[in-house]
């Protein structure tokens, strides 16, 4: 029996509410990417779409980096988030490089666009903080056109083996959650609530305790709701970039591991043309 009972409206209000709040947009904001890191995603996204002008939605924009670098190449670009806190934030940076794009508060979960309405569909980190990523794939196949693609970038960790050096980064992790992030010792508190239910709730996340190292869930989704052509790419460029921030503190990756040893990577499929 569940130990908790949480409506799907809930539990967005919860999501919501946590990428609303200040301190976690300064975390989300503070990792916008260096420019030569948007320079990275912009020559991926040249390569790959070409130079024609494409009508792209970008799915849970966030703090608009992809949505900004798409618009800078010159796309109609339509970015939606859930947090109103993330679109304000994108809002700004677009007002402030002068580029016009159309950024709104949406569900990723139920698009409330016309079916066949968009070129392309893109989606940055976002599939494994839904309740219901299947949904969410089977609205961006909804509206794309025929032939358009579907781009979702995700991250592949470094995958840690069993053992000594594992257990010390758990205990590690244990104490600077008291220490440096105030969390209490029986380590309740998540995204979604103060308490033992929003504990669960994260887990129940489809796409969140997934393996680290695999996209194979969301490889069978796309199948599932009729992507073609799919491939996954890994964006050596972008991480070359990303690297040459600012270093995680000695704490940090005594905890988590180093993070240069992430992966980013892209999975695409194609909408299928009838007849």
């Amino acid at each position: 029996m569940e130990s908790f009972q949480i409506s799907p409206e809930e539990f967005k209000i919860r999501i919501r509410n946590h990428w609303d709040k200040s301190e976690t947009r300064k975390a989300n904001t503070s990792r916008f990417g260096t420019v030569n890191e948007m320079e990275a995603w912009k020559r991926f996204f040249s390569k790959e779409l070409g130079e024609e002008k494409l009508r792209i939605l970008d799915v849970g924009t966030g703090a608009g980096f992809l949505s900004l670098s798409l618009a800078e190449l010159g796309h109609e670009v339509v970015g939606i988030d859930l947090s109103e806190g993330m679109i304000a934030f994108a809002r700004k940076m677009a007002d402030e490089i002068e580029l016009d794009l159309d950024l709104e508060i949406g569900d990723a979960e139920s698009l409330d666009f016309d079916d066949e309405s968009f070129d392309v569909v893109v989606s940055r980190w976002v599939l494994w903080t839904l309740p219901d990523p299947e949904k969410a794939i089977s609205e961006w196949m909804r509206v794309l056109k025929p032939g358009g693609r579907a781009y979702e970038f995700g991250v592949a960790w470094p995958v840690e083996k069993d053992g000594l050096c594992r257990q010390i980064r758990r205990t590690l992790r244990f104490f600077l959650k008291i220490v440096a992030e105030k969390k209490n010792a029986r380590g309740t508190r998540s995204r979604y609530g103060n308490d033992l239910d929003g504990k669960e709730l994260e887990k129940k996340l489809p796409l969140h305790y997934v393996k680290p190292d695999s996209n194979a869930k969301e490889i069978e989704f796309f199948e599932k709701y009729g992507f073609i052509d799919l491939t996954t790419t890994l964006m050596e460029d972008v991480d070359i970039h990303r690297k040459k921030q600012k270093r995680k503190p000695l704490r940090h990756k005594l905890a988590w591991g180093n993070y240069d040893e992430i992966r980013t990577y892209c999975l695409s499929g194609r909408k299928p043309v009838i007849g």
